[in-house]
């Protein structure tokens, strides 16, 4: 939810070491991947880049999934960044764009 926000929150002390908190959440609506195209990539091919991503047009879009696969930081060393830092490209850098698509 990309979107959510907290409308409200509350603190109320329940006795001496507790206390109650209640949040208002607005988680917005869900957003969900359109089309994936990949620019700049001469060294592999945007079916193996999807692979790895592991991300389709559809599926809900999660940015925290999206970032994990593209920039890595994982143990397996199965995200983009990992593919081409290991083949030499210590310079590579991704820069993810979003854009809106509306009445799809």
């Amino acid at each position: 939810y990309r979107d959510a926000t907290i409308l409200k929150d509350t603190v109320i002390r329940d006795g001496e070491k507790n206390v109650l908190v209640n949040f208002d959440i607005y988680e917005g609506p869900k957003y969900y991947v359109g089309n994936i195209v990949w620019t700049g990539n001469a060294k592999y091919s945007d079916t193996l880049l999807n692979k790895i991503l592991g991300v389709k047009r559809g599926d809900v879009f999660s940015e925290e999934k999206l970032n994990a696969k593209l920039l890595g930081g994982g143990r397996n060393a199965d995200d983009i960044s990992s593919i081409y830092m290991n083949d030499g490209y210590l310079t590579f850098s991704v820069d993810p764009e979003q854009t809106g698509i509306y009445n799809d």
